[in-house]
């Protein structure tokens, strides 16, 4: 679950959410089971901020799926270096 007003992921625990955190994962949500190549989440997460690179994505990335094992989630961010990344 993902409350917006909170920016709180929760399943069997919650943690608490950056805003580009919480801006990602909506991305993911909204995108479920469809691959999405960095240049996408560059452009509608960071709105091509001109300090935003590739490993922005990959770090905050990292930084969901982290948070996503710490709630015992069922959903998982894949990644594939030809596609990019979905949640399942």
């Amino acid at each position: 679950m993902l409350k917006s007003a909170s920016f709180e992921l929760g399943s069997e625990n919650t943690v608490r959410l950056s805003v580009k955190e919480f801006e990602l994962m909506q991305t993911f949500i909204i995108n479920a089971n469809r691959y999405l190549d960095t240049n996408y989440l560059l452009e509608h997460v960071w709105n091509n901020d001109t300090d935003a690179k590739p490993e922005t994505v990959w770090l905050y990335v990292s930084y969901l799926k982290r948070k996503l094992k710490a709630i015992a989630s069922s959903a998982n961010i894949e990644g594939n270096s030809s596609e990019g990344f979905c949640l399942k």
